[in-house]
């Protein structure tokens, strides 16, 4: 691996202490090495908690992995509830899984139990993900030593900053909790151990902890082994890389035995591949030619990977999730973002620090231009689709009282009753041993849905009709409903409940009379009977955000100056730039309160969620059984 980072031995000519790879830190330096990681730390700590308390996290996967941690604590290792009973479509197909139960159906993550501890020192899921994001900041500093021993300071420097610039580490700390994401910093400091400190033990230690985080690691473990057995640090023989290439084979071998068996061989995330392996190799062009493979190829490029092109051994160890991310049919996974570019990352960093080791031959001016590019096309890439202030896809969550409300209804409920809640509710009611994600109910005492957040992974329409089933054949009884919260209680005694009666005060979320100043109308429909009052682009409150970018709200405000035929339907359609439309109809409150039973003269609000704003090129309201349609045009 000397083509990746270099060390001379001791018994090289030239003196050690003259070597670049061993000149005392300069301070100012290394200390804002010190200084990024820190504010780098703290930033996405602040944006991942915040959009975990603002509801932005979800069962999967942070519901699931803290309830698996909670359980553990109990003597039930790997245990979760969220797959049970489910009917729901995902890329798995429940119904043939021999243990929907335990999380070793779908993954191995030994770590988990090592990190099980947090919780019962009273942390929780805001914890987990301050530690993520503090894990992944260390990480820079294996990367600065990395960068400092090829071609000294300065490229140490650009090595690390690169490493925090690049939108591949802080897409995964906002993506609630992964382990993939802490093995991170350890495989690129059991490269620096071998490479740098030349302490074999050390860094085997270091790739054993990394093995533990998920199975999918034991790929980029294997390819360390195959890198170091073909080009050995000084420290270290050819037979120690081919032992690290054995025990990640090893690993991935075991860890593929217990998911066939906990699964009943069912491969858990195989349908993201049946496209790639449809028509090879037409099906495998058609997949890499994706405008979204094309942008994660060039943010690759950008956080250091066209420095790593000059020494590409360095990126051997990637190669194994790289091909994973770009051959899925996921849009997450083809676009490199959410957690899945985890493993990825610590390999451009270190092919970035062996790039600048081929430029130290033609002296330090070269070095240093070099560093700048590096540094300069890391900016570049995170401006472009980074996660924090002023890049692209910078989308800080808003806590709000309906946020607050949602966490006071969990903390209500009784420690031992069994919950079926909606997605973004399961992070905040996974510390018991039985949790389902609604529409699964199974043996629930309570369901707890918020109307207004997801309908993942079922729809608003069909959440409706799901609870207006509920309510109409009794047995369920309406505990507690608020500002599009719902809290609903089993109960034998229970008498059926008309499920358009429900509280005013659940009603709220869809009830706004102050919210605007206009007094005419900026459209009408049905002869002047429905006017739409006002609109305007919100930023969505728990950060959502989709792999072509942040989410918006687009807040509408209505009025009725009579009543309107039952069954009226109203619709938004937008329009795209790329030619395409989308339709919005299927939003929670055109189902929970229809604008046939809307107050004559009071303003209702009609939240469209999930808006892509940055491609909608204009929007229109369709009013049917009437066929109606305006174009209204709305400044961002």
């Amino acid at each position: 691996m000397r083509a990746v980072v270099h060390v001379p031995a001791r018994n090289e000519a030239e003196p050690l202490a003259r070597q670049t790879a061993v000149a005392p830190p300069a301070p100012s330096l290394s200390l804002l090495v010190w200084l990024a990681a820190a504010v780098w730390a703290a930033l996405f700590a602040w944006l991942a908690v915040t959009r975990h308390l603002a509801g932005g996290s979800h069962a999967e996967d942070l519901g699931f992995t803290e309830q698996v941690m909670w359980n553990a604590l109990r003597g039930h290792w790997f245990r979760t509830s969220i797959y049970q009973g489910a009917d729901w479509n995902t890329e798995v197909d429940l119904g043939h899984l021999v243990r929907s139960d335990s999380l070793l159906a779908f993954h191995v993550e030994p770590m988990l139990l090592v990190l099980a501890p947090l919780l019962a020192f009273g942390g929780g899921a805001a914890l987990l993900l301050v530690c993520q994001a503090i894990a992944v900041a260390v990480g820079a500093f294996p990367a600065y030593r990395l960068g400092r021993a090829t071609a000294g300071q300065i490229a140490g420097v650009a090595v690390a900053l690169a490493y925090l610039l690049s939108p591949l580490g802080q897409w995964a700390v906002l993506d609630d909790f992964h382990t993939t994401t802490l093995a991170a910093p350890l495989l690129l400091l059991a490269i620096e151990r071998l490479y740098v400190a030349r302490a074999p033990r050390q860094a085997v230690l270091a790739a054993v902890s990394a093995l533990a985080a998920r199975e999918d690691v034991a790929f980029a473990v294997a390819g360390i082994g195959l890198v170091v057995a073909l080009a050995p640090p000084p420290a270290a023989s050819r037979r120690l890389g081919l032992a690290i290439l054995g025990a990640g084979l090893a690993w991935a071998a075991i860890c593929g035995l217990v998911i066939g068996a906990y699964s009943g061989g069912v491969p858990p995330l195989g349908g993201r591949y049946q496209e790639a392996l449809a028509q090879p190799p037409t099906s495998l062009v058609v997949l890499l030619a994706r405008p979204s493979v094309r942008d994660y190829l060039a943010t690759l490029l950008g956080s250091g990977g066209w420095l790593a092109l000059v020494s590409p051994l360095a990126l051997v160890p990637a190669l194994p999730s790289l091909a994973l991310n770009v051959l899925s049919s996921s849009p997450w996974m083809a676009s490199g973002k959410a957690h899945y570019s985890a493993l990825v990352l610590p390999f451009v960093a270190v092919g970035a620090a062996a790039g600048l080791r081929r430029v130290q031959p033609h002296g330090p001016r070269a070095v240093r231009a070099a560093a700048a590019g590096l540094v300069a096309s890391a900016s570049l890439v995170y401006l472009a689709e980074g996660a924090g202030p002023l890049a692209a896809d910078y989308a800080p969550a808003t806590i709000t009282d309906h946020a607050r409300l949602a966490e006071g209804m969990a903390e209500s409920l009784p420690a031992a009753a069994r919950v079926s809640a909606s997605s973004a509710l399961v992070p905040r009611v996974d510390h018991r041993p039985t949790v389902y994600q609604f529409p699964a109910i199974g043996d629930a005492d309570v369901i707890f849905l918020d109307v207004t957040a997801t309908p993942a992974p079922t729809s608003a329409g069909d959440t409706y009709l799901r609870v207006r089933d509920l309510l109409l054949h009794g047995g369920w009884a309406v505990a507690r409903a608020e500002d599009g919260l719902l809290l609903l209680a089993r109960s034998d005694d229970a008498s059926p409940t008309d499920p358009d009666r429900l509280p005013a005060s659940f009603f709220a979320f869809a009830r706004d009379d102050t919210a605007t100043s206009r007094t005419a109308p900026i459209a009408s429909f049905r002869d002047g009977d429905l006017e739409l009052l006002d609109a305007r682009y919100l930023p969505s409150p728990d950060a959502a955000i989709e792999p072509d970018g942040p989410r918006s709200i687009l807040r509408t405000w209505w009025r009725t100056r009579r009543p309107v035929p039952a069954g009226t339907r109203l619709a938004i359609v937008f329009d795209l730039r790329d030619g395409g439309q989308l339709r919005a109809w299927d939003v929670a409150t055109l189902w929970w309160n229809p604008p046939e039973r809307w107050a004559t003269a009071h303003t209702v609000r009609v939240d469209i969620p999930n808006v892509p704003v940055r491609q909608v090129a204009a929007w229109r309201v369709e009013i049917d059984p009437e066929d109606t349609t305006v174009t209204v045009s709305v400044k961002r």
